[in-house]
């Protein structure tokens, strides 16, 4: 039989440097692993795709790229360019990879063509990756569209960007196309050297892109030309021909943003994108709308009306408080807004965020019944399909069979089949959805 006291010696000798051990473990941090998905977020965590180091890029540094061409120096471009071109270098890649790709950037470049007149064109310059499996490499690149006013406005067109460019600006004006700035363009224009911001307004600090320019080459005559109809306009990328001349359709007209009123005018497009047509002083506004634009529901109806658009309003500031403030005990909503919704109906739908929760890891009675659901309103062209504790789930509007969830990765969504309403006037999706309401932000 063992000796009692030699065994427990011999157990306190052994088991103390297993408990340092496992201490010693528990301490070290668990490394995680940025990883791009293919809806081009960021994540850390599970990798679900392969990045690789950088490429052998032909040119040292940051250099533009349209086709086969590439420079340092700047691109010569024509007045009907309607492709794109990229910002790759190892700087910018490098860059890229410590953000988010769903990061804003707007890609500035001033022009002093007209004496005394500082004018501006602000581009969306939009993240992107290419993986090479063969030769296992990740390139992270900013893709830029100059014929692109619609997307180019959606991401740029932002008061503390405009404030920033304009403040010390002599007579600014800003553009968001080749066709935007060069409406009365009657040679080659130039512009100072390029440079890159966020959409707050502030200089990306650590990316340098040198000294490049962009030319914009040809007139207003040579390119799109005075017109008579339509049709030809369709041809060469524009949607009509409006006073004579190619035009695409809800694009600024050019110096709109110096004009009286159109503060107001800019923040109502932008609660309700299908306005424009009430502005035509700063929009461009064809008779008939291009394929795929609405103005309205398919009954008819039209956004002009104040009451309506005051009630919109009221309606969204509510869903900003909502989002900001504790709805439902620790609960905060938060609203998505989907516009031009029937063209993706029959679908699903979700938020394009996955801050969504419903608190069932902390409280399993959440994860029961309607509360199981981490949406809790339904409002499609001014219908209610659902709304918790007091709208049950309407035909034409079914939750995706396992996707409610309480974790920061996935986001619930909903499939909807139901025509829009004969009376809508508008094709508005609201998804609500709920929100820890206990975070709090503690930096930028």
């Amino acid at each position: 039989m063992l000796n009692s006291k030699f065994f427990s010696k011999f157990l306190s000798k052994l088991i103390i440097p297993l408990i340092g051990c496992q201490i010693l473990v528990s301490c070290m941090p668990t490394a995680t692993t940025s990883q791009i998905n293919t809806s081009n977020n960021t994540n850390t965590g599970t990798p679900t795709t392969t990045t690789y180091s950088d490429p052998a890029f032909p040119l040292t540094g940051i250099f533009l790229q349209e086709g086969t061409t590439q420079t340092k120096t700047g691109l010569n471009l024509p007045y009907s360019f309607s492709d794109s071109f990229l910002i790759r270098g190892t700087g910018i890649s490098q860059y890229l990879r410590t953000v988010p790709l769903a990061t804003k950037f707007c890609l500035v470049a001033k022009y002093n063509y007209i004496s005394g007149s500082d004018r501006f064109m602000v581009l969306a310059a939009k993240a992107k990756t290419f993986t090479d499996v063969v030769n296992k490499t990740t390139e992270y690149y900013l893709y830029v569209e100059p014929s692109n006013d619609a997307s180019n406005q959606n991401d740029c067109l932002v008061y503390n960007l405009t404030n920033s460019l304009f403040t010390n600006a002599s007579a600014p004006t800003i553009s968001f196309s080749f066709t935007q700035l060069c409406s009365n363009c009657s040679n080659a224009v130039t512009s100072s050297a390029l440079k890159l911001y966020f959409i707050n307004g502030q200089e990306v600090p650590t990316v340098s892109l040198g000294t490049p320019t962009l030319t914009i080459s040809g007139s207003t005559s040579s390119s799109s030309g005075s017109c008579s109809e339509s049709t030809a306009c369709a041809a060469t990328g524009f949607d009509c021909c409006l006073q004579g001349q190619c035009v695409t359709d809800a694009a600024l007209r050019p110096g709109a943003s110096l004009l009286a009123g159109f503060s107001a005018a800019q923040e109502d497009v932008r609660l309700n994108p299908n306005r424009f047509i009430v502005y035509p002083q700063y929009y461009f506004v064809c008779p008939t709308r291009p394929t795929g634009t609405t103005t309205g529901g398919t009954g008819g109806g039209t956004t002009d009306n104040p009451e309506y658009t005051a009630a919109v309003r009221l309606m969204e500031l509510n869903h900003l408080y909502e989002c900001l403030n504790k709805v439902d005990g620790e609960f905060s909503y938060c609203t998505v807004k989907i516009t031009g919704a029937s063209k993706n109906i029959p679908g699903n739908f979700a938020s394009s965020n996955t801050d969504d929760v419903n608190f069932s890891t902390l409280n399993p009675s959440l994860g029961t019944g309607n509360y199981a659901h981490n949406i809790v309103k339904i409002n499609y062209g001014g219908s209610i399909l659902y709304h918790h504790n007091n709208t049950p789930l309407q035909p034409g509007a079914t939750f995706v069979s396992g996707t409610n969830n309480d974790n920061l990765t996935t986001t619930e969504a909903v499939n909807i089949t139901a025509s829009l309403p004969s009376n809508a006037v508008d094709d508005n999706l609201y998804l609500t959805y709920k929100i820890d309401g206990t975070c709090e932000k503690v930096g930028t």
